[in-house]
C-alpha cells in the first residue's frame, strides 16, 4: 500500500475542505492495496467485470462519511445537479447511456455492514505495516474514546462519567495515527482491553521510541507486556503518591535471576543484558515482579520526561476529537449487530484522514 507518498498532503486538518476531486489522494491509497485487489479477484463473476470494485465501493465510503451523508442527502448528492462531476471525480463507472452511476443505498449499506468484515483484518494489516514503514521510530499511544449512543439503546451502558449511554473505543496510535483498536460496551475497564491488543501486536521487538498511557493503564500486568512487545518501558502516569516499591529493584530481579541458573537458555550474569534478565524472568513465572520493577523505573523519569508524557497523551486526545469532527463517531441509530462493524469502518477512515493530515506538533 502506497501511504508515504501521500503523507501529510493535506495542509489543513478539516474534512470539510476536501471536495470529490480532492479525494484523488485517497483513491490513488485504496488502488494500491493488495489487500482490496485480492477480495475483487474472489468475488469477481466468471468472463464479466465487476459493476463497482472495490476501490470504487471504498471511496464511496469514505466520501459519504466525511461528508456525513444520510440517505435523502446521498440520493440528492449523487442524482441531483452536478451529481455527474462529483461521480466523475470519485472514480465512478459509467451505465450503458455513458452516464456515471452510484451504488444504490442497499449495495452501500450492504458493503458496511457485511462485506468490510470479509477483509477488514486484512486490510488494517496492510495499513498497519505501511504506517510502520514510514517512520524508523514510532512513539505509541494508547487511549479510550466514548462512543455515544442513543438514550433510547438499552444495549448501550451508561457511564457515569460521560452521563450518557455509550460503546467505547480502545485505540492505540502509531505517531498520532490509529494502528491497533477494540470496541467494547461503555463501561468496560481500558486496561484490560490494552492487554488484549497487546496480545494481538504479539511478542518481540516492535521498533518504538516510547509507547504512551495515563493512569488507567498503571498495572505490572501492562508494564511487562508492553515490554515484551516493544522492548520499552511503556510511559505512563503514575500519580504523585505512587508506591514506589522497593523490594523490586535491580539487585532483586538478579537474585531472582540467578535461581533459575538450572533453566535451559540461562546465561551467566556477566552476560546477561538487562533486557535479556527481564525476558527471561517473565518467561519463568516472574511476569509480576517484572512489571513492579519497570513500573519503579517509570516512576523515577525526570521532571522533562514526564512533560513529554504529557504532551504526548494531549496529542492523542486532541486528535480523538478530531477524528469526531470529521466523520460521525458514533452509534446512534446503529442496529446493534453492526456497531462494531461500523465503527471499525470509521475508525480506518479516519487512519487514512491522519495519514494524509499534517501531524500535530503538540
Amino acid at each position: 500500500m502506497l501511504i508515504g507518498e501521500f503523507a501529510d498532503s493535506i495542509g489543513i486538518r478539516s474534512t470539510s475542505r476536501i471536495s470529490a476531486k480532492g479525494m484523488a489522494p485517497v483513491i490513488a491509497i485504496l488502488d494500491s492495496s493488495e489487500v482490496l485487489f485480492r477480495y475483487d479477484m474472489d468475488r469477481k463473476p466468471g468472463c464479466r467485470e465487476l459493476k463497482f470494485t472495490a476501490v470504487q465501493m471504498m471511496t464511496m465510503v469514505f466520501y459519504v462519511e466525511i461528508k456525513k451523508l444520510d440517505v435523502p442527502g446521498y440520493i440528492e448528492t449523487f442524482s441531483g445537479r452536478g451529481s455527474q462531476i462529483i461521480l466523475r471525480n470519485l472514480g465512478m463507472p459509467k451505465d450503458g447511456r455513458g452516464r456515471y452511476i452510484a451504488p444504490s443505498v442497499g449495495w452501500l449499506s450492504d458493503f458496511r455492514n457485511k462485506e468490510w468484515r470479509k477483509f477488514r483484518k486484512a486490510l488494517e494489516e496492510e495499513t498497519r505495516e505501511a504506517v510502520l514503514a514510514m517512520s524508523e521510530k514510532t512513539v505509541y499511544t494508547v487511549d479510550s474514546t466514548p462512543v455515544e449512543a442513543s438514550r433510547y439503546s438499552a444495549w448501550a451502558d451508561f457511564n457515569p462519567h460521560y452521563r450518557i449511554r455509550m460503546a467505547k473505543a480502545h485505540i492505540v496510535m502509531v505517531d498520532g495515527i490509529p494502528a491497533y483498536h477494540r470496541v467494547t460496551n461503555g463501561n468496560k475497564g481500558d486496561n484490560p482491553e490494552f492487554l488484549k491488543i497487546l496480545d494481538e501486536m504479539g511478542t518481540g521487538s516492535v521498533p518504538s521510541a516510547a509507547i504512551h498511557a495515563d493512569g488507567g493503564y498503571d498495572s505490572a500486568e501492562t508494564y511487562t507486556k508492553v515490554f515484551l512487545s516493544t522492548g520499552k518501558v511503556m510511559r505512563g502516569n503514575p500519580g504523585c503518591n505512587a508506591v514506589f516499591h522497593k523490594e523490586y529493584g535491580w539487585d532483586n530481579m538478579l537474585r531472582r535471576y540467578a535461581r533459575l541458573h538450572r533453566e535451559d537458555g540461562f546465561v551467566p550474569t556477566p552476560q546477561a543484558s538487562r533486557g535479556f534478565v527481564l525476558r527471561f524472568l517473565a518467561g519463568h513465572g516472574q511476569d509480576e515482579a517484572v512489571g513492579w520493577f519497570l513500573r519503579n523505573l517509570d516512576i523515577c523519569r525526570g521532571s522533562k520526561a514526564r512533560a513529554d508524557g504529557a504532551r504526548r497523551r494531549h496529542v492523542c486526545e486532541t486528535v480523538h476529537h478530531g477524528m469526531k469532527r470529521w466523520v460521525d463517531l458514533t452509534v446512534r441509530g446503529l442496529c446493534r449487530r453492526y456497531v462494531g462493524t461500523r465503527v471499525s469502518l470509521r475508525i480506518f477512515v479516519c487512519t487514512i484522514l491522519c495519514v494524509l493530515f499534517k501531524p500535530y506538533s503538540g
